[in-house]
């Protein structure tokens, strides 16, 4: 059981272990608790109970990121408390504040289980000299822990269930529209949204030591915005031109045109196993982990397919997935696939059927844009798939190193020569490129 924000599992080893222990150390539990019980007075108002107290329970959980610490109440309520144990910008500082407008967006328009927020503070400048939030504390099993486990799925509880009960909640999210693609903010004044930038293109500057590109977007198309990542993606020098080249070409190609432009969605910022609890009839009682959430194109937000139900459309990932039997075979995973986008017609009523039925291919190609080690897996995946022979995949890459089109400038123009490499030195290139030589 959890609630909050973690790119871990609980209790997971951490290389960065002694850091996450010295914060732990420097927290006051009686901090925590006051804390925690202001929040709470504060919803209760009047109805305060006089005699009403809670405990933190520690040590806490932790993640990548936060530690999360439940509060008990003597009234039978509990709450979580989650602290930021990483260094702290101003960047994370607006990077929390739009996550938690968003959150408490949703929790407003819809009966979505998410955790309602109680209290928060993004900067280090209060008691606990730590960003926080104070937010209910979901109780459930997580799915990850339930999935492949045949003996769980008896009785009232099937997958097919569990996977219409996720859809209703995000045909729910998607109800909510907007018409650009970026994060929502709230105007201090008067309290009305407005879409904004994403505070960063990809937050990578520690890494990499290229300076971060501030204030991206917003964009008010699909295409606008893939077209955006990609050129993003090539100044950090991680993948080859022609990859990217590749990447660009089937992201202007694949996205399914009707949905380009607004409406846009929020989707859930890491829509994986982990992050959904559900209770003991096999239905969604928490989603948790919306750090990051932003509004995006209709197929890679709330309509697009969970990411358990797609690994096998990122090889590397599936690669490392069936290493831990038992798992879901390609036919099992297209098998849910269209028992999940059934679903979607069924909640929808037919609305939003075909943004969910191939959104697959589109989000994996998002994932490639986004996460570039994963990449290369993913383009000759894809690539395989619409080229028909992944021979001419890597065809199409010994063509786009020799492109002219990668080398024009932007004040050039644009001349073919009619030159042409040997059909020898093709061959050869190709079979140095194999997958068997990569």
């Amino acid at each position: 059981m959890q609630a909050g924000a973690f790119a871990t599992s609980p209790g997971s080893d951490e290389s960065d272990d002694h850091p996450i222990t010295a914060v732990i150390e420097s927290l006051d539990i009686d901090v925590l608790r006051e804390v925690v019980l202001a929040a709470r007075c504060h919803s209760l108002g009047p109805s305060l109970p006089s005699d009403l107290s809670c405990s933190i329970i520690a040590p806490p959980k932790h993640g990548s990121y936060n530690l999360l610490y439940e509060a008990c109440f003597s009234d039978g309520i509990s709450w979580a408390i989650r602290v930021a144990h990483c260094p702290w910008n101003e960047l994370q500082e607006r990077s929390m504040r739009l996550d938690i407008i968003g959150q408490e967006y949703i929790s407003a328009h819809t009966s979505i289980p998410i955790p309602l927020v109680h209290a928060y503070d993004c900067s280090t400048n209060n008691v606990l000299r730590r960003p926080y939030a104070v937010t209910d504390f979901v109780h459930g099993t997580r799915l990850v822990d339930v999935w492949n486990d045949a003996s769980w799925w008896t009785g009232e509880r099937s997958k097919e269930r569990l996977l219409a009960s996720v859809a209703k909640h995000m045909v729910a999210l998607a109800e909510l529209e907007f018409d650009k693609i970026g994060c929502l903010d709230r105007g201090e004044a008067d309290g009305s949204h407005h879409v904004v930038p994403f505070p960063c293109a990809f937050d990578e500057e520690e890494e990499s030591g290229i300076p971060n590109t501030l204030n991206f977007g917003p964009f008010e198309s699909a295409h606008s915005y893939y077209l955006a990542l990609v050129r993003e993606r090539g100044r950090y020098g991680i993948v080859g031109t022609d990859r990217l080249a590749m990447l660009r070409m089937l992201l202007a190609t694949l996205p399914d045109d009707r949905f380009d432009g607004p409406p846009f969605h929020f989707g859930h910022p890491d829509f994986d196993s982990q992050n959904i609890l559900i209770n003991d009839a096999g239905e969604v009682s928490g989603f948790l982990d919306w750090d990051g959430l932003c509004i995006l194109p209709r197929q890679v937000a709330a309509l697009t397919y969970p990411s358990w139900l797609t690994v096998d459309w990122d090889p590397g990932a599936y690669a490392g997935y069936k290493e831990n039997p038992p798992y879901d075979t390609e036919a099992d995973l297209h098998m849910y696939r269209q028992m999940y986008n059934a679903s979607i017609d069924a909640a929808s009523g037919g609305r939003f059927t075909d943004i969910t039925r191939n959104s697959h291919v589109v989000s994996s190609l998002f994932v490639a844009v986004n996460a570039m080690y994963q990449c290369y897996d993913i383009l000759d995946k894809v690539g395989t798939y619409v080229f028909g022979v992944e021979e001419t995949v890597y065809k199409m890459y010994f063509g786009l190193r020799r492109s002219t089109w990668l080398a024009l400038g932007p004040s050039d123009i644009a001349q073919f020569t009619g030159e042409r490499p040997s059909s020898r030195s093709v061959v050869c290139e190709y079979r140095l490129m194999s997958p068997r030589r990569i």
